[in-house]
């Protein structure tokens, strides 16, 4: 994997003279998805996340804009986006003693859980020191999306940190305390020794975790939750019982994108639940989390004290793990709920682009009284084609589902059976009608919520109606001088159905249900020349004409 995007967020490493430079893309490199159903071909890209439909292509430098015109035009293809590269947002260190413990009321919260190995929080990273004493016993094997091994060795330092935030181990008389420290840690790697990633390798690296068994995923990268390509992972991430925390990011300024709904977005709050300079804020965050000065885990032992809301993501990813620990059979839209619901109300009243839902507050999370079952299911709409259409060729079937929890898959179904599954948005399907009998067929779609609540829609008649194959049977003669006249007879012409003979046009004179009249165009004596009828695109095998 060489594709750079450096999204790290922390604010700890010694190279402040990187701050202030600007987002760039990478040159020849566009990540496409495509629709459920689609056939993948090489033309897409070799590199592809199966479980998003999500492809890598690499083109010619220059040629990234026809490139993705083409395909935006292919029915086959959900979305197309440039790969980026995001710059680091980076501060010096600051040396303060950690507050952070007390201030989200973490022993509070550890009487009543320290976190269930069961439960396993993803670290997608630059690595984490695997002899480092305070994470040694948390850490399951993991795997490297750069060198695409298994080797996850911490090589910029970052990972490590983070890692500590939020499970360290704790009540040992060394090092820090984690969060979740009785939860598990799975270290994957999706940088390089600078430190960059790619947004394919991150896209890879959820998908990957997931399958894995992560209940929580953290992501201390800046710039994702604009990400089409991303989103698609998210959305699986989600559906499938996960939940991502994100940084929100170190640009210090006012970020108009909007809400990812299948990330949990934080900012950074200082000692005094104030919000730091740096912080970035908008619509899209949802809490906020101390992200000043941490004193946390560093690579090769030993601690350091960091800041940025690359370390106040893991500390809410770290409370998230816990509150699964006391109640496993939360949904990730529960677990959002029970964290913001419970937050401590910071800036002006009520949600605020600043500080989201609030201050995390892991005691109060944990003892607040959990939500009902989900037992409400899915709303579910096909939305095209339209009821009675007529339909030939490639069509795309598009539905819309939403719900208050998440949509685990959505279903189309052709008379009745299974045509094609999608387990992340967009809901988009590729039905080839070549294969299908014209006539009358029924669509409709199939819903089903991560607490198993399922919908369908209604059956929607539409016609199918692809050109038939015009068929001859026999010739008014075995011979034929130009300019005469030709019969054929057969089966399925119309009153568009045309001639051929030798690959030239040959003049309709007469026509009737089974039988065309033509003049044979001038051709070479003495040869034998194929006379072919065509309705629009479906053709009739050829049948030889002797010319003399």
């Amino acid at each position: 994997m060489r594709t750079l995007v450096y999204l790290l967020l922390t604010l700890a490493a010694a190279t402040p003279a990187l701050a202030g430079r600007t987002a760039s893309v990478v040159d020849g490199e566009l990540i496409v998805g495509l629709k459920a159903g689609a056939v993948t071909t090489a033309a897409i890209g070799a590199v592809a996340d199966v479980a998003t439909r999500t492809h890598l292509l690499r083109v010619d430098p220059g040629e990234e804009t026809a490139a993705m015109a083409r395909l935006a035009r292919d029915p086959a293809v959900a979305f197309v986006e440039r790969n980026r590269l995001l710059p680091p947002a980076e501060m010096p260190n600051d040396p303060v003693v950690s507050y952070h413990v007390t201030t989200v009321h973490l022993p509070e919260a550890w009487d009543l859980a320290h976190g269930d190995p069961t439960i396993t929080i993803a670290i997608l990273d630059s690595g984490v020191d695997a002899t480092h004493p305070d994470l040694a016993a948390q850490l399951l094997p993991g795997w490297n999306f750069w060198d695409n091994n298994g080797d996850t060795h911490d090589v910029f330092g970052h990972g490590t940190e983070v890692a500590g935030v939020a499970s360290a181990t704790t009540d040992n008389e060394t090092g820090v305390a984690g969060a979740a420290w009785g939860c598990t840690l799975l270290p994957v790697r999706v940088t390089n020794s600078d430190g960059y990633a790619s947004l394919f390798a991150i896209l890879q690296a959820v998908t990957w975790a997931v399958d894995s068994g992560a209940r929580v995923i953290n992501l201390s990268f800046e710039g994702i939750h604009s990400s089409t390509a991303l989103a698609s992972a998210f959305a699986y991430a989600r559906g499938h019982g996960c939940l991502v925390v994100a940084a929100g990011g170190n640009s210090g300024v006012y970020d108009a994108t909007a809400d990812q709904p299948n990330v949990l977005s934080i900012a950074a709050t200082d000692a005094a639940d104030d919000h730091p300079a740096w912080a970035s804020f908008g619509p899209y965050i949802d809490l906020a989390a101390p992200g000043v000065a941490i004193r946390t885990t560093a690579r090769g032992g030993g601690t350091a004290t960091v800041s940025g809301t690359s370390f106040a993501s893991p500390l809410v990813a770290g409370i998230a793990a816990l509150l699964l620990s006391a109640a496993p059979d939360l949904t990730p839209a529960e677990l959002e709920a029970v964290l913001e619901s419970t937050a401590a109300d910071l800036g002006a009243a009520g949600r605020d682009a600043t500080f989201g839902a609030g201050r995390v507050d892991a005691a109060a999370a944990l003892a607040a009284a959990l939500p009902p079952p989900d037992t409400t299911p899915p709303q579910l709409a096909l939305t095209a084609p339209a009821a009675g259409a007529t339909v030939r060729g490639a069509v795309s079937v598009t539905g819309s589902a939403t719900d208050e929890g998440a949509i685990a898959h959505v279903q189309l179904l052709i008379d009745g059976h299974l045509h094609a599954t999608a387990d992340t948005p967009p809901y988009t399907f590729l039905w080839q009608t070549t294969g299908t009998t014209n006539g009358d067929h029924t669509l409709s779609l199939w819903a089903v919520d991560s607490a198993g609540n399922s919908t369908a829609t209604a059956p929607l008649r539409v016609t199918v109606d692809n050109p038939v194959a015009p068929e001859i049977t026999a010739l008014s003669a075995d011979h034929r001088l130009p300019k005469q006249r030709l019969t054929l007879t057969g089966r399925a012409f119309d009153t568009t159905t045309t001639v051929t003979i030798g690959n030239k046009a040959a003049p309709l004179v007469a026509r009737t249900a089974t039988t065309l009249t033509v003049k044979v165009p001038r051709l070479p004596k003495y040869t034998d020349q194929p006379v072919v009828a065509a309705t629009g695109p479906a053709q009739s095998a050829a049948v030889a004409l002797a010319i003399h």
